[in-house]
């Protein structure tokens, strides 16, 4: 989800600020009935509320793509130069999954092991951010570090 609605966002508000309502209503349609179309048969076909969590993830992921591609053709910046440019962001956050999940396999108490797994997910992906050089971490950073001086 997270990388994928930052793909989905700026690619409708683009399609808008291009005045293309009429590419914009089509797009809504075909994202709102794809979105349908994937909780149904997750629905009516695994019957497990983890079925249905995958598949809103896999509907984000979709929809991250149908955004990008009128994108693409009316922008020249198409789906592969979008997911380059949050490639990162994506492996950092699965690299922090991959860790908050580890903590969790530990035996303690839960609300111990809540704490952890939060301080975790904070530190490894901040520490991941910095090693990676992600922009948007730095960005922030830098903002951070402007805002406390001023």
């Amino acid at each position: 989800g997270h990388a994928a609605s930052a793909l989905t966002s700026p690619n409708l508000v683009a399609i808008k600020a291009m005045g293309r309502s009429d590419v914009y209503m089509k797009l809504e349609f075909v994202r709102r009935v794809l979105m349908l179309l994937i909780l149904a048969i997750s629905v009516f076909t695994f019957d497990f509320v983890i079925a249905m969590a995958y598949s809103f993830a896999l509907s984000a992921w979709i929809d991250a793509i149908v955004c990008a591609i009128p994108s693409g053709l009316l922008l020249g910046y198409g789906v592969r130069e979008q997911f380059k440019a949050v490639a990162k962001t994506i492996l950092a956050s699965a690299l922090m999954g991959m860790a908050v999940w580890a903590v969790g396999l530990l035996a303690m108490p839960l609300l111990l092991k809540l704490v952890i797994q939060i301080a975790t997910g904070v530190i490894v992906y901040i520490i991941l951010c910095r090693l990676m050089k992600i922009e948007s971490f730095l960005y922030i950073l830098d903002h951070l570090k402007q805002m406390k001086k001023g």
